[in-house]
């Protein structure tokens, strides 16, 4: 029998290729063309003015806001979205118009995309039973049974396509077979996505509101089934008609993945569709039974995205619905949150899925249709039906007689109003990592010998897997001069701005560096000559901490490592803007001896010149730093060092925020809370000290002093002052104008500026030495 026909008397002929079986009244345009076409539909589509105008909303725009009344997303669908709509739905026209190839009878009007899995996953991990195509499909009626193909509409063919996976044996008949396995997966996924972020929002709405319980409304009525009359999530006909549900039979959990019976219970007692919450994510609370079933799903569509080495048309021209499928589901979405989490260590704990997603994320980019999926930000989804909801042809939003939406359901899309409505990129998030994974690798090299159980290893692996990525992507990366020319751009329009934007870029690639001139000049230098070897697990976590800084110390502050002997750094931090320490900058030596992390690193202050000047209660003029967590002031338990669980991170960040303040004098334990008014004078007085200080010693020693200037310090001094000179004279003009003695500064023998043309005795008038000094750095 030929398998393209159906034998039938007035039943169409059923051609092998899903191009033919598009509903002409949804689009005229293909779905099957090329990822990267921009054809649209000339057809109007579902998601048209018409069906999403509301009271306000003038013609030409589309439906705005989640329900009737709240405040405003995006005024329209933005650009290729009406399209991919569009398209996906012409696909599961196509899908729904495959019909038994023995007694015809129709097979996915109404699929039911749990029990496909289902079954599918059945078959694949029963060892009694031969692996099932994944887009094989059973005739329901009972004296049949016959399989067909969902792609073609013919006979499966199994075998040719067989790729074993950690997550079971896929097997395809062809290419459209393989693009509605991509789309099964990924709408089985949205289902439970949903699912569980109904419940976790609900779960989190209770125990919020646990204090007026009784007057909340039940779960069920928080939370209906999506039962053809739940009026909050029903999805309608093109004609107006309710569409009953699917009936969900029992199955065995997401995807049938065996063991995920927790996950089992949820789905049957959750409804199908809900609204699309995006909870805070606690990525040290990730449940490992909720990583394995992702990161097989993650294996499952990795092996089914086009390969650009492939010979066939799926590879060479992958189908503009797979783009559309994926752009528009919530998978997406959930790689990027993965890829949020920037933490070496957390990643390494979980190590399997971080390895199917960075997998996931490599077959997109590498492949030249598909790369704008990675490459390009994307729009943030604030709400969601999930992706076979959106794939329906008649799914709209109910409305009233004069075609105004009701204030009660929901649309089937919101996109949010997040940076304009997008987030960003997939391969920008993983810029972090690539940094982190940079520095570790780097520190290694001298330390292999700290780096041989297991669990380091992985992390060492996950690392050259990082920077593999960085490299196949790298077509996918912002280039150097896209960025210039951008950058020249701006500059002239906007050039403080630039300058801005200059010093946070700086700081974003200088943050943490290698350099063994850390040695050269470092108060510490004697204590490393009594190390002994290293304890166990004081390398790794050294270098862990050190790549972690790499992407979190907050702007404005520096540090420069020694990879020959790890635990020796310098760090520079410039004053916080609003304090008494704006612009200036402020060294420390810092050693992580033996003990690290178990007690707390020394810490020593190299700006007192000398032990001459004394800027802060906190900073004595011995260089000690006076801080509970170092131990070296009092304080209550929770304030002290916390054995690996403190950081030298949390100690850099506690002197830029607490020891250079606002208000310094209040350091002092006596003052803290005298607010009579002679604290008050005191406080003005002490504040007008440190102004003098940090423009004496913090800000012209390093513009005029050559042993500053061209320390180790030069490049981040000569970016400083470069990007931020200017808003520094203009802080200490400010300053200038309260205190007097920035105007007129005797110098004394040991106190005269290093570089300048002023004598000792003579006054000096600092405001006027910096406003020469930074005109050179222009």
């Amino acid at each position: 029998m030929d398998p393209n026909r159906h034998g039938s008397q007035g039943q169409p002929k059923q051609e092998r290729s899903l191009r033919s079986r598009q509903d002409p009244k949804l689009s005229t345009s293909p779905f099957f063309e090329d990822a990267g076409s921009s054809r649209g539909s000339s057809a109007v589509s579902p998601f048209s003015p018409a069906n999403f105008r509301h009271a306000g909303t003038a013609a030409g725009q589309h439906f705005s806001t989640g329900r009737a009344g709240d405040a405003a997303v995006l005024q329209t669908y933005p650009e290729g979205v009406d399209d991919n709509i569009n398209t996906l739905r012409n696909f599961r026209s196509a899908v729904a118009a495959v019909y038994c190839r023995k007694c015809k009878t129709p097979l996915a009007s109404d699929l039911n995309v749990k029990g496909l899995c289902a079954t599918w996953s059945d078959a694949t991990n029963n060892p009694d039973s031969s692996p099932a195509s994944v887009c094989a499909i059973s005739c329901p009626k009972p004296n049949c049974k016959t399989l067909t193909c969902l792609g073609c509409g013919g006979k499966p063919v199994t075998g040719i396509n067989k790729v074993k996976t950690g997550a079971g044996v896929l097997d395809w008949c062809c290419d459209d077979g393989r693009l509605f396995a991509v789309w099964l997966f990924s709408a089985r996924y949205d289902q439970v996505e949903l699912q569980m972020q109904a419940i976790a929002a609900s779960k989190a709405s209770s125990a919020a509101s646990k204090a007026s319980q009784s007057r909340l409304p039940s779960r069920e009525q928080q939370f209906p089934p999506a039962s053809a009359t739940s009026p909050r999530y029903q999805v309608r006909s093109s004609s107006g008609a309710k569409q009953a549900s699917t009936a969900e039979p029992k199955g065995t959990g997401y995807l049938g993945f065996e063991g995920y019976d927790d996950l089992v219970t949820m789905l049957n007692e959750s409804s199908m569709y809900g609204p699309r919450a995006t909870p805070a994510i606690d990525f040290q609370s990730a449940d490992k039974l909720t990583d394995k079933v992702l990161s097989q799903l993650l294996t499952l569509i990795t092996h089914l995205m086009p390969s650009k080495s492939g010979s066939k048309s799926y590879d060479k021209s992958p189908p503009a619905a797979l783009k559309a499928t994926l752009s528009l589901g919530l998978l997406l979405d959930k790689v990027a949150e993965l890829l949020r989490n920037d933490s070496l260590t957390d990643i390494g704990t979980r190590y399997t899925l971080y390895f199917a997603t960075f997998s996931f994320v490599e077959r997109l980019g590498s492949h030249k249709a598909m790369v704008e999926l990675v490459s390009r930000d994307r729009y943030y989804k604030s709400q969601s039906l999930g992706l076979q909801a959106l794939s329906e042809s008649g799914s709209q939003v109910p409305s009233d007689s004069k075609g105004k939406a009701k204030a009660g359901p929901l649309v089937p899309l919101v996109f949010g109003d997040l940076e304009d409505g997008k987030a960003p990129a997939l391969v920008t998030r993983l810029q972090n990592l690539f940094k982190q994974s940079e520095i570790m690798l780097k520190g290694v090299q001298k330390a292999k010998r700290d780096f041989q159980d297991s669990s380091e290893q992985t992390t060492l692996e996950l690392c050259r897997r990082v920077l593999s990525i960085q490299s196949s992507l790298s077509h996918a990366l912002p280039n150097e001069k896209y960025l210039r020319e951008k950058r020249q751009t701006v500059s002239n329009v906007v050039p403080a701005d630039v300058k801005s934007k200059a010093w946070s870029a700086y700081h974003k690639g200088a943050c943490v560096e290698f350099t063994e001139e850390v040695l050269q000049r470092h108060h510490f230098m004697l204590a490393t000559r009594n190390l002994s070897q290293s304890p166990r697990g004081r390398i790794p976590y050294l270098m862990k901490e050190l790549a972690g800084m790499a992407t979190s110390l907050p702007e404005g502050i520096f540090v420069k490592a020694s990879a020959d002997t790890l635990g020796m750094l310098k760090c520079l931090i410039v004053g916080p803007e609003g304090t008494p320490y704006e612009g200036g900058l402020f060294e420390f030596d810092i050693f992580a001896d033996n003990e690290y992390p178990i007690g707390p690193p020394h810490v020593h202050f190299c700006g007192t010149h000398g032990g001459r000047v004394d800027t802060n209660p906190n900073l004595h003029i011995d260089g000690t730093v006076c801080l509970s967590l170092l131990g070296t002031f009092s304080g209550p338990p929770e304030s002290k060092w916390q054995s690996r669980k403190s950081t030298i991170l949390s100690v850099l960040v506690s002197i830029q925020a607490m020891i250079l303040n606002e208000e310094p004098w209040r350091n002092e334990p006596m003052a803290t809370n005298d607010f009579s008014k002679q604290a008050l004078y005191y406080s003005r007085e002490y504040t007008k000290k440190v102004q003098l200080m940090t423009v004496r010693y913090a800000i012209l020693p390093w513009l005029f002093d050559s042993s500053l200037s061209n320390s180790i310090w030069k490049d981040t001094v000569k970016k400083h002052f470069h990007a931020n000179g200017d808003k520094v004279l203009q802080t200490v003009r400010m300053w200038s104008r309260n205190t007097p003695a920035i105007r007129s500064f005797r110098q004394q023998p040991r106190s005269q500026i290093q570089g300048s043309h002023n004598s000792a005795g003579s006054v000096v008038d600092l405001l006027k030495e910096l406003e020469r000094a930074v005109l050179k750095t222009r």
